[in-house]
């Protein structure tokens, strides 16, 4: 019988929460209709939501009361668990409950910085080199030379400008 309290209000996805769209088609006149299933927003703060004495109390589908509402899904954090079953289920799911403050390193700006640098690092890793298939030994280093010749080139039209300037 996995039934809990719930402490603060939930977004649940309850069988047959639905939200109806409906549209006219101008030209024809006939009615489109679609059926989308939402979640069910509980809060034990609403009256309305309340089945249980000031408690809104949801099971997970077996061995309900008439009242629970059932929901679909694993338990979160403000959910109190009711019985034994209830909480092995809880204490399954509760490693994956971290919250997302406290699990930056440090500030908030040290965990960018520390982002930043593991991405700069991944940016300056060595290249591999790739083998050509068909590119001889001689047409590689002549292939060098020119781009010696162009680097050459490249920094005497940089040196002339920076003079005109």
């Amino acid at each position: 019988m996995a039934r809990w309290r719930l402490r603060a209000g939930h977004y649940l996805n309850v069988p047959g929460t639905e939200w109806e769209y409906k549209e006219t088609d101008q030209a024809t006149g006939r009615q489109g209709r679609k059926v989308f299933n939402v979640p069910l927003y509980l809060h034990p703060d609403i009256i309305s939501d309340q089945n249980y004495d000031g408690n809104v109390v949801v099971c997970n589908g077996r061995n309900c009361q008439p009242k629970d509402y059932v929901f679909e899904g694993p338990p979160t954090p403000d959910m109190d668990p009711m019985d034994e079953e209830a909480q092995a289920i809880t204490d399954k799911h509760k490693y994956k409950w971290v919250h997302p403050i406290d699990s930056l390193d440090g500030t908030f700006g040290e965990a960018m910085i520390k982002q930043f640098a593991q991405e700069m690092s991944k940016l300056q890793t060595p290249m591999t080199p790739v083998s050509v298939p068909n590119v001889s030994a001689r047409e590689f280093e002549e292939l060098k030379a020119m781009v010696a010749e162009l680097q050459k080139q490249n920094a005497e039209l940089k040196s002339g400008k920076a003079r005109r300037m």
